[in-house]
């Protein structure tokens, strides 16, 4: 039987903060979740796992998301402190 991976305490603040940038960029550009799940090949519910950190959103994505919303990639992803 596979163990379920637990998230550690930085992972989740990563994801909430890659998924925080996510809403305030699409916010910012007046976007639907619908609208910009579309153009990272995800649904919106995804999407809103990925906003809320519920999920890790994949460098794909991020690229993908970071393309629809015009901004540079490192805008997405907090840096290492």
């Amino acid at each position: 039987m596979a163990r379920k991976k637990v998230k550690t305490l930085e992972e989740n603040e990563f994801n909430r903060a890659v998924g925080a940038r996510i809403r305030h960029f699409r916010w910012k550009r007046r976007l639907t979740q619908a609208q910009l799940a579309r153009s990272g090949d995800t649904s919106d519910a995804q999407l809103g796992y990925y906003e809320s950190g519920e999920a890790r959103c994949t460098l794909f994505r991020i690229v993908k998301f970071a393309r629809r919303l015009g901004v540079r990639i490192d805008e997405l992803v907090p840096s290492q402190k």
